[in-house]
């Protein structure tokens, strides 16, 4: 079974910190990802989705197969 948390809980919200702190400067200037990636900004306010790396890698790579078969 592989931990679904981080070991320094201090470490993982800095991460986190970080992440929503990049995500909300991309915000103010326009260059969300998500909107960029959509063509619309329906998810650009949406919350950020905790999860494990490796179930995150794993949601990831099923999204990508999917892409690719469209």
């Amino acid at each position: 079974m592989k931990w679904m948390y981080d070991a320094d809980p201090f470490a993982a919200r800095r991460a986190v910190d970080e992440r929503q702190a990049k995500a909300a400067r991309n915000r103010q200037q326009g260059n969300s990802k998500t909107s960029t990636m959509l063509g619309s900004k329906e998810f650009a306010y949406s919350p950020e989705v905790r999860m494990s790396t490796e179930l995150r890698d794993l949601v990831e790579d099923v999204v990508k197969k999917v892409i690719k078969l469209q």
